[in-house]
């Protein structure tokens, strides 16, 4: 098992709330909730995923970028469109128990 990331980002309980260690709340971070999406299954982001993306992040090819159409909907890709650039994919959230 991988565990670079459970070492950057260990899980944590702060105030009540869960989260991960080692993403500091900054004004250029948002979330949207991802919706009918599968092509990034292999990376966990399912239809109803939570995406927290940092718009001071730039575009990588081959990231999961954010990207705004022009009917206001966002999606993702992993390669440049012809849409609003937003930011890249920092955390994805799937709660399965509501």
């Amino acid at each position: 098992m991988n565990t670079t990331i459970l070492e950057k980002h260990s899980p944590c309980i702060t105030g009540n709330i869960l989260g991960c260690e080692g993403f500091e709340y900054k004004d250029s971070i948002f979330s949207i909730m991802i919706n009918g999406d599968n092509n990034f299954i292999n990376y966990g982001i399912t239809e109803d995923t939570i995406v927290f993306a940092d718009r001071d992040k730039e575009f990588i090819d081959g990231g999961i970028n954010v990207y705004r159409l022009n009917d206001g909907s966002y999606t993702l890709s992993r390669s440049k469109k012809k849409a609003d650039f937003k930011g890249r994919v920092i955390m994805s959230v799937n709660i399965y128990d509501d």
